[in-house]
């Protein structure tokens, strides 16, 4: 529906603003994707996206870019709120098989900012909301930084049997990579097929990560 995007090797600066707006019928109905030295801000708010059909189709996707010659990267930042995706009772409205709103980290090196708050997920074929830092080993040894604030969205109604997670937060996807993960999840309300919330690595034996909560030291057991 909407692409705006940097590329690697760079220096382009985006500020994008995305605001009531309807999008029907799309593979992605908004991208935004980072990968210059410049800064890329995003405010994506109050839109309807409706029907997001083919192969790992979703809504809403930020992705910043990974390279394996490039790395530096500058911030990627920006609110994703106040959105509705999909509509409940209509099968694959939000998405036939993919996410609601997917945020990803690509490549190491860099920072990621979002704030995921107020959004309405319906009818999504995998998670509500998507969150992963991944394939940290390209393009040099300096982790990626991935801060995530994700208060008071609802999901439900997903496609039952397909489905998994509300929210799902992926701190790492290959077994040496080295990732950082800051995050805020809040007053969610999740009715989800598999995991209302899920974070977590991918499952294969991996190196230490780093996962910081909003008001936990990571020692003390939180209350």
């Amino acid at each position: 529906g909407l692409q705006a995007a940097t590329g690697t090797s760079s220096a382009g600066v985006i500020n994008l603003t995305v605001n009531n707006t309807a999008f029907r019928n799309n593979f992605v109905g908004i991208d935004a994707a980072h990968g210059s030295s410049g800064t890329f801000t995003f405010n994506i708010t109050n839109n309807n996206l409706q029907t997001n059909v083919a192969s790992s189709a979703m809504a809403i996707n930020v992705n910043r870019l990974g390279s394996p010659s490039f790395n530096s990267f500058g911030l990627f930042s920006g609110t994703i709120s106040g959105n509705t995706i999909g509509t409940a009772g209509v099968a694959n409205s939000g998405s036939d098989v993919g996410d609601g709103i997917n945020v990803e980290s690509n490549g190491s090196g860099g920072t990621t900012q979002v704030a995921i708050v107020s959004n309405t997920i319906r009818q999504v074929g995998q998670h509500g909301i998507f969150v992963g830092a991944v394939d940290a080993n390209i393009g040099g040894t300096t982790p990626p930084t991935l801060e995530a604030r994700i208060v008071s969205n609802s999901v439900s109604n997903m496609e039952p049997a397909i489905a998994l997670d509300g929210i799902n937060v992926l701190n790492g996807g290959l077994n040496n990579d080295d990732v950082i993960v800051c995050l805020d999840i809040a007053s969610n309300n999740l009715t989800a097929v598999r995991t209302g919330l899920r974070v977590r690595g991918s499952g294969l034996p991996t190196r230490p990560r780093t996962v910081r909560l909003e008001a936990w030291d990571g020692v003390t057991p939180p209350q």
